[in-house]
């Protein structure tokens, strides 16, 4: 148990030192538990191209073309997985070129992460396979989750148009009948002058 000496220089340390304050700081310090970018909330890395993000996400826009929020959320989810899956690949390949040519930390950051994965032991591997095969079901089954939403809007089109289709026949119907209006019976042509008893 902590003394009330020490209580008392802990209380006084901590007036030193309350975190970022800068924009740039606080960014900086929400990398600072970032291992290898593959699991946890979904950013793209320093060492990434960020534009290259942004052209797969407006590709993905345009050939899907999400019609609502939901739909939205599953083409970005999309593009999250396929970029988590890329970026396994990269470093599996790392790891690889590591394993065979036993290198030491390089200047390529995917070459360091790959190392230290390595350095949490011979499980890096099977880990990032493990985050790779995690990236690519999610990616189909966000894939699958948007053609189910356009196939529901397309559906509920085609409803749309049966029910304008069905409302325009029963504006344009005849009226009906009464209960006891008689059916209307055949219509003869009579001609003017023709006797009608000479027909029956």
């Amino acid at each position: 148990m902590a003394t009330a000496a020490q209580i008392t220089a802990n209380q006084n340390n901590s007036t030193y030192s309350t975190g970022p304050k800068t924009p740039e700081g606080k960014a900086a310090a929400a990398r600072n538990s970032t291992k290898h970018g593959l699991s946890g909330a979904f950013t793209v890395l320093a060492h990434e191209d960020q534009d290259e993000f942004d052209i797969l996400l407006v590709c993905l826009r345009d050939q899907f073309q999400p019609a609502n929020q939901h739909e939205t959320f599953l083409l970005e989810l999309m593009a999250d997985s396929r970029w988590r899956l890329a970026r396994a690949r990269r470093i599996e390949n790392a790891i690889f070129d590591q394993m065979l040519l036993s290198a030491i930390e390089g200047e390529d950051p995917d070459q360091q992460i790959a190392a230290k994965l390595m350095a949490g032991g011979d499980r890096a591997l099977a880990t990032i396979q493990r985050y790779a095969a995690a990236a690519e079901r999610s990616y189909y089954k966000a894939h699958t989750e948007l053609l189910k939403s356009r196939q529901m809007r397309n559906e509920a089109k085609t409803v749309e148009t049966i029910d304008a289709a069905v409302v325009g026949r029963l504006i344009n119907a005849p009226p009906p009948r009464a209960r006891n209006e008689p059916k209307p019976g055949p219509k003869f042509y009579t001609a003017p002058g023709e006797n009608l008893a000479l027909r029956l």
